[in-house]
């Protein structure tokens, strides 16, 4: 396995030579790693559809024999971290639910413990942060049967104080473990420097989220010292968010503003960086698999030469016309192919580059939409007055909802349509973290269909999505009342279907929304204009707002 770190090619070769040792013991045994070991060659070469095949070959080997519990522990677990980085959520737990039962029962601890870290964190990366702590503790329940390295508890204590802090919720707990991964500082070997940088950066997380920035900036500050020794721009440039957030809160708006410019600039440079990386991946990966031609072209060198005679011999036997006719043929129909071959390639250079142009376009806008946002939550802090403060809140999330629409489109495949699901549960996410205060504690839940639409579309249900919940917040609950707001979206017929309700006060008596002069009204009325859409409120228990326009395929 380390031979994978060092050359893939070597990887491969040295794989392909255990390969043929292992058809001769005809071993299920050595078949099934030899399929776990091409798998997780092509996933590090980025051939997923290679490497689920050969996972799953290695698999049916293995489910065959009682006798290979340990490989299939490893096997599934491989899988279901490929299906997370394809981010395939549901595949991802099914196997790794199923690598993790299989270790409990042959008792292995310690592959239990590190697959039930992973499983919690499919659960983080979803916000379903019960289950990630519920997976957390039991990998702590397991490790505690063997010993662990101090890394394993140094990253588990981290991970689960983190969670606590993106949770909001119980920040005593996320202080109780970020202490206990402090506690292991001194255990730390002088070079693990990036641990020391994380038991650091944790405890500013802490002190930072409660607003006694004082001691948030000691910590910043010695976490920052051992960032500077990683030589990272990746690091440097959370570290300039980090800082920025801090000196906004602190009322330092110069500093802040200067720093979330270099954070943004140096992001760029990184994702400048990755576009060039990935131009050398295509290029390795095309002479890998150039490599591993020649290499099966060796071992079938004999079969090959014996192919030749034969040809040969027989072409020996053939008339001169009919030789004269099938050579002028090739010949022709090699110049064909290879004409069609270059136009292909300059086909396909052009499209990517295109491609290549219109995602960096929507990373170029996403960014300068959030210099702008940021700028505009940065003011709002360092206003007098609360009605201004609220109308720069209310700009900044429109800002930021079209910023959300433009990083779904920096990654999506077609550049036309959006995953809502995904689109809406960030931006609720968005307006929760941005309005919410502590007189206002709101839940904001979503029910949203698997559905895509087109990006003009998407813009206006986002912006009409973020005013209605922020008028619920403002207006439907007292304060320190514990409200919920809903937003369901679904396709019924050839309409799609938004609902906004909250349980809060309801709209006043004779509340006709045609003749709101507020801006949010207005903004919602245009916007459901342009939708071609139709609008009603009711009072059900708190306020409901339903709206209803064509869905893509009727519209267009």
């Amino acid at each position: 396995m380390d031979q994978l770190y060092l050359s893939n090619d070597s990887f491969l070769l040295y794989t392909l030579e255990a390969e043929k040792l292992s058809n001769h013991l005809n071993d299920p045994y050595y078949v099934a790693k030899i399929h776990m070991y091409k798998g997780i060659y092509y996933e590090v070469s980025t051939e997923y559809d290679s490497s689920l095949y050969h996972y799953h070959q290695a698999s049916e080997i293995a489910e065959q024999r009682d006798s290979l519990p340990a490989l299939l522990v490893d096997i599934y677990y491989y899988v279901s971290l490929l299906y997370e980085s394809l981010e395939d959520t549901a595949k991802s737990m099914k196997y790794g639910e199923k690598s993790l039962k299989l270790a409990l029962k042959d008792r292995s601890w310690s592959r239990a413990a590190y697959i039930a870290m992973g499983i919690a964190d499919v659960y983080w990366g979803k916000k379903q942060y019960k289950q990630a702590l519920y997976h957390y503790y039991q990998s702590k329940s397991y490790a505690s049967n063997e010993k662990m390295p101090i890394n394993f508890w140094a990253s588990s204590y981290t991970n689960m104080g983190t969670i606590f802090i993106d949770w909001g919720r119980h920040l005593d707990s996320a202080l109780y473990y970020f202490r206990k991964c402090y506690t292991l500082k001194d255990s730390l070997p002088d070079n693990e420097v990036y641990m020391h940088m994380h038991t650091e950066a944790n405890m500013f997380k802490y002190y930072f989220t409660i607003g006694q920035y004082d001691t948030a900036r000691y910590y910043l500050d010695r976490a920052y010292t051992y960032s500077i020794q990683l030589a990272s721009p990746y690091y440097t440039s959370y570290f300039y968010k980090y800082y920025s957030e801090l000196f906004a809160a602190t009322g330092k708006m110069d500093s802040a503003y200067s720093l979330i410019k270099k954070h943004y600039h140096l992001e760029d440079s990184i994702s400048g960086i990755e576009i060039k990386r990935n131009t050398e991946e295509i290029e390795a990966k095309y002479q890998s698999a150039k490599k591993e031609k020649q290499i099966l072209q060796y071992r079938k060198q004999k079969e090959i030469d014996e192919a030749r005679k034969q040809t040969l011999l027989i072409a020996v036997f053939l008339s001169t016309a009919l030789l004269l006719l099938t050579f002028i043929f090739f010949l022709n129909n090699r110049k064909k192919s290879r004409k069609l071959a270059e136009q292909n390639v300059i086909i396909q250079k052009s499209y990517n580059e295109i491609e290549n142009l219109i995602r960096e376009s929507h990373h170029r806008i996403k960014n300068n939409l959030q210099v702008v946002s940021s700028l505009l939550k940065m003011q709002s802090k360092n206003v007098q007055s609360e009605e201004a403060r609220t109308s720069l809140l209310e700009a900044f999330n429109r800002v930021k909802t079209i910023a959300v629409l433009h990083q779904k489109l920096q990654g999506s495949q077609t550049f036309k349509v959006i995953q809502l699901r995904e689109f809406i549960d960030q931006l609720t996410d968005n307006i929760r973290h941005s309005l919410n205060d502590e007189n206002r504690k709101v839940d904001i839940r979503t029910d949203v269909d698997e559905m895509v639409i087109d990006t003009d579309q998407s813009i206006s249900l986002g912006l009409i999505i973020n005013e209605l919940i922020t008028n619920s917040i403002k207006y439907a609950f007292d304060d320190g009342h514990k409200g919920e707001i809903t937003v369901q979206l679904q396709r019924v017929q050839e309409d799609v279907r938004l609902k906004v309700t909250d349980n809060g006060k309801g709209f006043p008596q004779n509340f006709n929304p045609a003749n709101g002069t507020s801006l949010g009204y207005k903004i919602i009325k245009s916007l459901v204009t342009k939708l071609n859409g139709q609008m009603q409120f009711k009072n059900e228990q708190g306020a409901r707002v339903e709206i209803s326009f064509p869905s893509p395929q009727k519209a267009a």
